[in-house]
């Protein structure tokens, strides 16, 4: 590893002043594994990466040798992210984008509040054995590499309606088209509620306002299309009674209490081009940008001064 090394002197000349003299006194853990431009990648950060990765695919019962050979193709595609992930750092330094602290603390809120509260938070950090100090540098990190991302894939990721269209025939050859029934359903164990609001419906109050103000453990209420043999014969009977609009009477199934409002009925039309436009337009744009960010990154390793050596 010695002589690969001297061919490059800049390198060389770094790896003394971090190793001192002698390179063959470096310890394994504190092996170079990667160059990437002034970015130098050690073996010690590479396990720490890693280490999750192995707990999941590597059992203790496996033999000495697949567990070396599952190992090995971890640290080698886990490298190949981190070198791409220090590229992205390294263009998003030289564009000059900048992470506003009041960026940071509203991602950090965010993930405060999905860790369950402050000192939840703390005690990951603390199991990871990282600190907030730490934890906020890599999160101001990772939101440039993000903006940068961002802002190349809006310069060079378009998608238009002429590419949309096909996708969105090929799209609607997968539908249903069988007859169905469109339902709102309220499901109760208690008839004097379901009578209320039944009462209360016919009043005039629209059924969503009324099931906004009845406690969530007393009720389940969705909305929902069906075929005739998705039904309960019992609940089909009532469903062939009514109109498209009307609220059935409260009614008895097995123990709880139904009321049933038809929407409507018939034939399961596709959705329409501008409804399923969305959609289309983001599964594209995903695949689009992928193709994009791997040719991307294939141009900065060519540019950037890149050498492996694990």
């Amino acid at each position: 590893m010695k002589k690969v090394l001297l061919k490059n002197l800049f390198v060389s000349f770094v790896l003394m002043l971090f190793f001192g003299a002698s390179l063959q006194a470096a310890t394994k853990i504190n092996q170079i594994v990667a160059v990437v431009g002034e970015e130098f990648l050690t073996l010690y950060e590479l396990e720490e990466l890693c280490a999750p990765i192995y707990q999941r695919f590597i059992k203790p019962e496996m033999p000495l040798e697949e567990k070396e050979k599952i190992k090995e193709e971890i640290r080698k595609r886990v490298l190949n992210e981190w070198i791409e992930d220090t590229l992205v750092g390294l263009e998003a330094k030289k564009y000059g984008f900048k992470v506003e602290d009041e960026e940071l603390e509203a991602y950090l809120k965010e993930e405060i509040k999905a860790a369950g509260g402050e000192d939840k938070f703390k005690q990951m950090l603390k199991e990871k054995g990282s600190t907030l100090e730490e934890y906020k540098k890599k999160v101001r990190e990772n939101l440039l590499k993000i903006k940068l991302v961002q802002f190349m894939l809006k310069e060079k990721v378009v998608v238009t309606d002429d590419e949309l269209k096909p996708l969105y025939a090929e799209e609607i050859k997968k539908y249903d088209k069988s007859f169905r029934y469109w339902l709102s359903v309220l499901i109760t164990k208690e008839e004097p509620l379901a009578n209320t609001v039944y009462e209360e419906s016919i009043k005039g109050k629209p059924l969503e306002e009324l099931i906004k103000g009845l406690p969530k453990e007393k009720v389940s209420f969705f909305n929902e299309s069906f075929k005739e043999e998705d039904l309960d014969p019992k609940i089909l009977e009532k469903v062939k009674e009514l109109n498209p609009g009307e609220l059935s009477k409260p009614f008895k199934v097995g123990e709880s209490f139904y009321l049933i409002k038809l929407t409507k009925k018939g034939e399961n039309e596709p959705p329409s081009f501008e409804e399923l436009k969305p959609r289309l337009k983001q599964r594209l744009f995903e695949e689009k940008a992928q193709k994009f960010i791997e040719k991307w990154v294939k141009e900065l390793k060519e540019k950037r001064y890149v050498k492996v050596y694990l």
